[in-house]
């Protein structure tokens, strides 16, 4: 009964989970894009939050400060320290409904097949590429790699590496394969996907690959040899079979012999996309992989709820705050009472603010608002330089991000006919009612609405514009730029920005919001948030 949830549940959030290519404008003007000689220092290295020898030379601790703030009120640098904020992550998720996710921290190597069609051979060249495209310990020659981005992003704490099996050879021609496999919308890759894993499996140890031992390799990276529907105009793909996805196999598990589950399937031409060495779109769908959902939204709401300019969204930057929050990357300030703190660029550092519900039970997977230095430093440096893909820069000065994140969890259950009987929101702190006949998700999504069990009216991530409080401007192909950066002089405050909630002023659970929000100061380095009553 698991497998039929997952396509009810999860199967289908990642089928387009990179929006095609050229379809998108910005409503950013050329004033708004940095000079190469105004930019930021990029070589800032980032800081491990488990080792205390690491440190920046430019950026401070954040903190809690006693100074500057623009209430009567402070805490201490004693009385609030950073938060474990994780009870269960996304792994657990989606093991409740028959699917997987990869491992967030440590050290793991993770199976690429490359998978050939006659009429498309891989010349040596692109294998190289593809290799170097993964693995590049200093990043390509056009950005960053797969692994360097991740090392960065984590601040260390994931370390990947990337094994590149020998060319399976199909024996079809692309659209023979698109013909047997594609046509139907069904199989996503995943027969020819199996037919190269067992080709690489019969002659290889594959045990290494499934590091939490659940009978599953912890996760495959398909890359074909054709070019992807988009780019090589291949009229005859109906189905968007020949595009970049994340999707679940569902194998049984064998621990002894593990099989696939969890995959993405892309073609070559993706690292061509915007020079020689492009990871955007391997960057995006391991975002998948990891357990992150599409930001943008579909066609049928046509709204950029989180503003465009994030890696789970554009394909863009580095991730934000609330993604490394998640993963369990960081750890956040969470403010329940009055309090001015001092934060540091979350790119660089493991830094950023939680002002949750009054209903907030430690738990990330719940509702609340995150606050987050942005600078154009570090891994968002090329993006806000440079502009992929006919995609908006990133904004290109510093400013302070805030978004309200309804990523509470709810309790699905189904009869055995396969139909729904009841979804409810899960404030437990385990997961331990999973069975056949009942899964765990995130309840609400910005993609992909009507697959998800909470209300289509809430969003997952909603970026509060400092400019538009009484507009929702991220619309009809806007989206978000440096006017929506929060600055020093601005406030916040949920009746203001009411328009940007479905409640209209309270969050989505009901609760209401009592804090203003002052930014008391910004520059590249940190920011002073004071966070008091209304």
């Amino acid at each position: 009964m698991k497998k039929n949830l997952l396509i009810l549940g999860l199967g289908l959030v990642c089928l387009a989970a990179c929006a095609p290519r050229g379809l998108h404008r910005s409503s950013s003007t050329e004033e708004d894009a940095p000079s190469e000689s105004s930019s930021s220092d990029s070589s800032l290295e980032v800081i491990n939050p488990d080792d205390p020898s690491s440190s920046s030379s430019s950026l401070s601790s954040a903190g809690v400060s006693s100074s500057s703030s623009s209430s009567g009120s402070s805490s201490s640098l004693d009385e609030l320290e950073p938060q474990e904020v994780l009870k269960y992550g996304f792994q657990d998720l989606n093991n409740s409904q028959y699917a997987d996710s990869l491992p967030t921290t440590g050290q793991y190597s993770i199976l690429v097949l490359p998978i050939e069609f006659t009429d498309y051979k891989f010349s040596e060249s692109e294998l190289a590429d593809f290799d170097w495209t993964l693995n590049a310990e200093e990043g390509t020659a056009y950005w960053e790699s797969l692994s360097s981005y991740y090392y960065k992003s984590s601040y260390g704490q994931l370390d990947l590496s990337f094994v590149v099996a020998d060319v399976y050879e199909s024996g079809y021609t692309a659209r023979g394969a698109y013909n047997q496999f594609g046509a139907s919308g069904r199989d996503n890759g995943i027969t020819l996907i199996n037919a190269a894993f067992n080709e690489y499996s019969s002659a290889h140890d594959v045990q290494q690959f499934d590091t939490d031992d659940n009978g599953w390799i912890d996760g495959v990276i398909a890359v074909y040899s054709c070019p992807d529907y988009y780019s090589g105009n291949l009229s005859y793909d109906q189905t968007s079979f020949y595009w970049a996805y994340t999707y679940w196999a569902q194998n049984e598990p064998n621990i002894n012999s593990p099989t696939v589950n969890l995959y993405f399937w892309l073609s070559i031409d993706f690292i061509y996309e915007g020079g020689d060495g492009d990871a955007h779109t391997l960057i995006h769908e391991f975002g998948h992989m990891l357990g992150l959902d599409d930001l943008y939204s579909d066609s049928s709401y046509g709204t950029a709820y989180a503003g465009g300019l994030d890696m789970m969204d554009l394909n863009i930057l580095d991730h934000g705050a609330y993604a490394k929050i998640l993963l369990g990357w960081l750890k956040p300030y969470v403010v329940t009472e009055e309090a001015t703190i001092e934060i540091t660029p979350s790119t660089a550092t493991p830094s950023a603010i939680i002002v949750p519900s009054s209903s907030w039970n430690g738990n990330a997977f719940n509702e609340y608002l995150v606050i987050e230095l942005y600078s154009p430093i570090g891994l968002n440096e090329h993006d806000s330089l440079n502009s992929y893909s006919d995609r908006p820069r990133g904004y290109s000065k510093p400013g302070v991000k805030i978004s309200h994140i309804d990523a509470r969890v709810m309790e699905v259950s189904y009869n055995q006919w396969g139909q729904l009987e009841d979804s409810v929101y899960y404030y437990g702190d385990n997961l331990d009612g999973a069975d056949d006949y009942t899964y765990y998700s995130v309840g609400a999504t910005n993609c992909q609405k009507d697959y998800y069990p909470a209300s289509t009216r809430y969003n997952f991530n909603t970026l509060i514009d400092a400019s538009s409080p009484s507009g929702t401007p991220f619309t009809y192909g806007t989206y978000a730029d440096n006017s929506t950066l929060f600055q020093a002089g601005d406030s916040f405050d949920i009746q203001t920005y009411r328009s940007y909630f479905a409640n209209r002023g309270k969050f989505n659970n009901g609760d209401e919001f009592p804090f203003s929000i002052d930014i008391v100061s910004v520059d590249s380095e940190s920011a002073i948030i004071d966070i008091h009553e209304a």
